[in-house]
């Protein structure tokens, strides 16, 4: 795992930056308390990782992905959470909950899915 110290200076910098764009977005009189109520994060927690004293931990890491996106999770050294795709979920829950598919059908689906891979590959080079 990153050293906490490097990890804490890439938060501090990143929440310094986004402040500022705050700041800027919403008027320069605009304080450190309102940024952290936007966030959702107590005053005196944004503080100590602006000043490089802790970093986010937990639900945390989670409230300042939401906020910005794959950037923070990046400037984290994290992995970016899987995005939400409805109709992914619905074709894993229709797999496993009214099909029961077992290891065989899953491996059969696997290939066809790589199947249509090919095939899209191949539409994409003829059209080159």
């Amino acid at each position: 795992m990153e050293d906490e110290r490097v990890i804490a200076d890439r938060v501090s910098e990143f929440l310094t930056k986004k402040f500022l764009e705050y700041r800027e977005e919403h008027g320069w009189q605009t304080s450190l308390n309102q940024f952290a109520k936007e966030l959702g994060i107590n005053n005196s927690t944004l503080s100590t990782w602006m000043r490089k004293e802790r970093i986010p931990q937990g639900e945390h890491n989670y409230l300042l992905g939401e906020r910005f996106g794959p950037e923070y999770y990046d400037i984290r050294g994290m992995p970016r959470p899987m995005p939400d795709f409805p109709l992914l979920k619905r074709i894993v829950n229709m797999a496993y909950y009214d099909l029961d598919l077992n290891e065989e059908d899953l491996e059969a689906t696997l290939d066809f899915m790589e199947g249509l891979r090919a095939a899209r590959e191949g539409r994409r080079q003829k059209a080159e």
